[in-house]
């Protein structure tokens, strides 16, 4: 089975710009990895030497393409992953962070919910949700989050990491959100 349409390779790119949140309760943008033109990863930042591609097949409500991520070989602190950068309001939070998602062999990626200033790089994730199951799943959880006046959200999907790098190895993610939820 083919399934690649776009395979796409970034440089590191800044993190340092806020992507203005959109309309309603979801804070991420292009949280579906699509316009009306197409797969895009517009919103989003690829992570160093991150490759990914779109493929034609997202959950229910999920439009026609989802973005994939494979394992990467290098080890754990390897970031095969494209990060979605929000500005947060100031104050006391809770926030619901969820994202379908499915894998296709045991070495997962995850969804990673990161909170600070600076860069991702040197934060520790407060969430981390190991993509588990080989259908397509809704995972999701709740936090409470006290917002310094230069915090930002860092939403994070991972790749995964292996010994040994197989090509079949994917995480396909989809309908990406961060809502606040008071």
């Amino acid at each position: 089975m083919v399934f690649c349409l776009t395979v796409v390779t970034a440089c590191k790119k800044s993190t340092d710009s806020i992507i203005t949140p959109p309309t309603g309760r979801n804070l991420i943008t292009n949280s579906s990895f699509e316009s009306e033109s197409g797969p895009t990863i517009d919103g989003w930042t690829a992570h160093d030497s991150t490759t990914y591609v779109f493929v034609q097949d997202a959950p229910v409500g999920g439009g026609r393409y989802s973005i994939v991520l494979q394992p990467l070989w290098r080890g754990g602190l390897s970031w095969n992953s494209v990060i979605g950068r929000v500005a947060l309001p100031l104050g006391n939070q809770r926030y619901r962070i969820s994202c379908w998602a499915k894998r296709t062999t045991e070495r997962a990626g995850s969804i990673n919910l990161f909170f600070g200033s600076g860069d991702v790089d040197t934060m520790t994730a407060v969430v981390s949700i190991p993509v588990m199951d080989t259908v397509w799943k809704s995972y999701s959880t709740e936090l409470t989050w006290f917002n310094q006046t230069t915090d930002s959200a860092f939403v994070v999907l991972y790749g995964g990491w292996s010994n040994i790098s197989y090509l079949i190895d994917s995480t396909f993610f989809d309908l990406c959100q961060l809502e606040q939820i008071d």
